[in-house]
């Protein structure tokens, strides 16, 4: 052995320095760190997680549970404050949010939401335009379903005067902010403006997508100001055509469909074919009911049922469900809403009477 050795001492040596100097190399070359383009960064588990709770929205969302959707959306949200709470994708997770949370008559929140991103988008207004554009429109809408029709009018000039100088007259989000200015003119009876607006919209939507769901909107306001001026052979129409396109797109057990239920069962109040109208309000009312016990259009059924049976002498349906629209109202619009004080008019009517009925 050792003979073995004192023959290949000097080969074995330079062997052994050679894999010292390799392994050497190896661990200075470990311990060196990368160029920075290619350190691989292993991804923010919170941001994965907002990405995930707001994809679980989505999902909550096609199953028309608006409550489930908000839930997951703040999720995101509170996921997005602890990594970058001015980021743009927070501001996406805001506005849908605030979109829930308007469909829920949860006004307040809404605004929140809405002023919230735009506080974000405000720092990169030149980028940001039609995002920020979009988000005064989405403004104007919640005044305008609260009745503050002259804060909505200024919301919509805002966002109209970025939509056209951007984009043009005949874009689609142009064509947005037309129909909801039509839906403002009617709110004030100013029928002749309403239907100009409308149209206008409507030129546009039919254009890029009859079979849009916002197409069909357009049908069922333009078909609500015929109603309105007492045209109700062109208003059923009109819905029907609204009807045909949102069933389509959207299927028979969503909100929008509902309301379409229930324009059309005013007609036949209003032409006083009754049993027709309670037929269309009990199509309406358990989509509602499974939406959201407590929310406006659920009330608005309730009354319009009401105002049926007080027709028919039902004094007692009437009344107790006038007294379950009138308790929503105060809920969730507050006392000194017109709906809200439009359902305890009736409420009190319909108790007056039965006094009467009674004594």
């Amino acid at each position: 052995m050792r003979a073995f050795w004192d023959e290949h001492r000097g080969i074995i040596v330079v062997a052994l320095i050679g894999l010292v100097a390799t392994i050497a190399a190896a661990l200075i070359t470990r311990g060196r760190k990368k160029p920075s383009e290619e350190i691989d960064v292993p991804p923010d588990p919170r941001l994965e997680l907002a990405q995930q709770e707001r994809r679980m929205g989505d999902i909550s969302e096609e199953m028309i549970d608006f409550r489930g959707a908000l839930g997951h959306y703040k999720k995101a949200d509170e996921h997005l404050q602890t990594t970058d709470p001015v980021s743009e994708d927070r501001a996406e997770v805001l506005v849908d949010a605030g979109i829930k949370y308007k469909e829920l008559a949860e006004y307040e929140a809404a605004i929140e939401c809405y002023k919230q991103a735009l506080a974000i988008l405000h720092k990169d207004p030149e980028k940001n335009q039609v995002n920020i554009a979009a988000i005064y429109n989405n403004i104007a809408n919640v005044y305008l379903d609260e009745g503050k029709l002259d804060d909505a009018l200024m919301w919509y000039r805002k966002d109209l005067l970025i939509v056209e100088n951007l984009l043009g007259e005949g874009h689609p989000d142009a064509a947005s902010t037309y129909n909801n200015i039509a839906v403002m003119h009617e709110k004030q009876g100013e029928y002749d403006k309403a239907l100009k607006w409308h149209f206008k919209a409507l030129t546009i939507f039919e254009k890029n997508n009859k079979n849009h769901p916002i197409t069909a909107k357009a049908y069922n306001n333009i078909a609500l100001v015929h109603e309105n001026q007492g045209k109700f052979d062109e208003a059923l129409d009109w819905y029907e055509k609204a009807l045909k396109v949102k069933e389509k797109s959207l299927g028979k057990k969503h909100p929008s469909i509902a309301k379409i239920y229930g324009n059309i069962a005013n007609i036949y109040s209003k032409q006083n074919k009754l049993d027709q109208a309670l037929e269309w309000n009990f199509k309406a009312l358990p989509i509602f009911e499974k939406f959201d016990k407590s929310h406006p259009d659920t009330a608005k059924t309730y009354n319009n049922i009401a105002n049926i049976y007080y027709r028919q002498d039902r004094l007692d349906e009437a009344l107790a469900l006038y007294k379950k629209a009138y308790g929503i109202g105060c809920d969730v619009l507050g006392e000194e809403h017109p709906e809200t004080q439009g359902w305890r008019r009736n409420m009190e009517i319909a108790e007056q009477m039965q006094t009467t009925t009674t004594t």
